[in-house]
């Protein structure tokens, strides 16, 4: 049984909406152990001593190879994410229409495929709470919280 005066040991995470002509960069995930197969946008654990929109500027030019500015990036949603057996996450989907360099497989042992797509016809299998972020973002509902497995 959980303590429920322990306190939360949430994991944060960002994500990187980067946007061209109305569609949004998505990366399959490739032969890895979380999620293999699905597609999902270009993201990363928020390390210590980084701010969100710090890791996306590491995360855009890890992944996809893109230079993004701070001052470009819009935080645009926020989901709390409940996990069974794991750490609570705390996803910030940040917003880019301008960036530098054309986006590419940065980390082939981690992603096989690359595309812009748009928001109402992504690509399947897509991760779960990644599909639902996006229909939020669609309806412009900043906040959400979800259960995953």
């Amino acid at each position: 049984m959980k303590n429920i005066n322990q306190r939360n040991k949430i994991v944060p995470e960002a994500h990187l909406f980067l946007v061209k002509n109305g569609k949004i960069l998505m990366l399959r995930r490739g032969n890895v152990e979380y999620e293999s197969g699905k597609w999902h946008m270009p993201a990363g654990h928020v390390e210590n001593n980084e701010w969100p929109k710090e890791c996306i500027i590491r995360e855009g030019l890890e992944e996809v190879g893109v230079e993004v500015n701070s001052k470009d990036l819009h935080v645009i949603h926020i989901m709390y994410r409940k996990q069974k057996e794991q750490s609570d996450r705390i996803a910030v989907f940040i917003k880019c229409n301008k960036f530098q360099n054309e986006p590419k497989i940065c980390e082939s042992d981690k992603h096989d495929k690359i595309g812009w797509y748009s928001p109402s016809k992504l690509p399947k299998p897509m991760m779960p709470y990644v599909a639902k972020a996006i229909k939020y973002i669609r309806k412009d509902i900043f906040y959400s919280e979800e259960i995953t497995s």
